[in-house]
């Protein structure tokens, strides 16, 4: 059980912490989410047009099964969130060499450093291309348990 003078000492705490009370810290704040947008409930025209492609390949032969049909989708989708978080890897990369190749001066030239940085940049996206694997894998496994009955 937390003690009374815990309770007043987390009391005090929350009254300084307020948040940004600034409007440019609002501003900030407000798109802290938004770096690169993988957890997005909502993909791209693009990402639904391709999304609806594969769905209608992997339904050929069995359009009027809902189960199935559901299977589909949610395969192609995690298929699709698979794509964009390699796509955003990918650019990454190729940003952080053409930045590096456009600042080539001999004297400044720190590849440690730059490899250092689009590592852990790299490493942030770890977590949703985990997350997009697992869930193709196992889409994809329920996919086919399906098509075995």
């Amino acid at each position: 059980m937390t003690s009374e003078r815990a309770i007043l000492a987390n009391q005090q705490n929350a009254k300084a912490s307020t948040g940004p009370r600034t409007a440019s810290g609002k501003k900030r704040a407000a798109q802290n989410a938004l770096k690169h947008g993988l957890s997005a409930a909502v993909a791209n025209l693009i990402a639904e047009e391709e999304t609806e492609r594969l769905i209608q390949h992997l339904v050929a032969g069995n359009e009027g099964d809902p189960a199935f049909r559901k299977a589909a989708r949610e395969l192609a989708e995690a298929q699709a969130n698979l794509r964009r978080v390699l796509l955003i890897k990918r650019t990454m990369v190729e940003e952080a060499m053409h930045a590096g190749a456009a600042q080539m001066h001999p004297e400044e030239i720190s590849i440690e450093r730059g490899a250092t940085e689009i590592l852990q940049r790299l490493e942030r996206l770890e977590r949703y291309e985990r997350r997009a694997f697992s869930r193709r894998n196992s889409t994809a496994r329920r996919l086919n348990a399906q098509i075995a009955f």
